[in-house]
C-alpha cells in the first residue's frame, strides 16, 4: 500500500524500504496507512517551510540545506522566485516519522475477535 501511495511522487525509497515500511506498520489498517502517506507526503513542505538556508541546483532552483552547509544562502521559502523552488524528495525518514505521529487504529484485541469470529462462524 507505501508504493502506491507514493506513486508518482518524487522520492528516493527502495524495495528494501517499502519492506522495511510494512513490518514497522504492524497494526496499520489501510485507512492509517493511507493516512501515514499522506503525512509523509507533507514532509518536503515542511523542510521547506522550515528551513532558513537554501542551496542553488541545477537550472536555478533552489532546495533547503543544512544549515552548516558552506553552499547555502540564508533566506526563507519566500524569499525564493516564483516557480525555483525544489522540494526535497520523499525518503524513508519522511515516513519514519509519520509512523511516530500516526499511530495505529487496530489493536491485537480486535484481531483476537475476528480470529475467534471467523473460527466459530467460517
Amino acid at each position: 500500500m507505501f508504493k502506491l501511495k507514493v506513486q508518482g511522487v518524487p522520492n528516493t525509497l527502495s524495495e528494501q524500504d517499502f519492506i522495511d515500511l510494512g513490518a514497522a506498520a504492524d497494526l496499520y489498517s489501510g485507512s492509517d496507512i493511507k493516512t501515514v502517506s499522506k503525512e509523509a507526503l507533507f514532509m518536503p513542505i515542511r523542510k521547506c517551510q522550515n528551513a532558513t538556508r537554501f542551496k542553488k541546483v541545477a537550472d536555478d532552483f533552489y532546495t533547503p540545506c543544512s544549515p552548516s552547509d558552506p553552499q547555502g544562502i540564508e533566506m526563507n521559502m519566500y524569499d525564493i522566485p516564483a516557480g525555483k523552488l525544489k522540494e526535497p524528495d520523499v525518503c524513508l525518514d519522511d515516513y519514519m516519522q509519520a509512523l511516530t505521529r500516526i499511530k495505529p487504529s487496530v489493536c491485537i484485541e480486535d484481531l483476537d475477535r475476528y480470529v475467534d469470529f471467523t473460527s466459530k462462524f467460517g
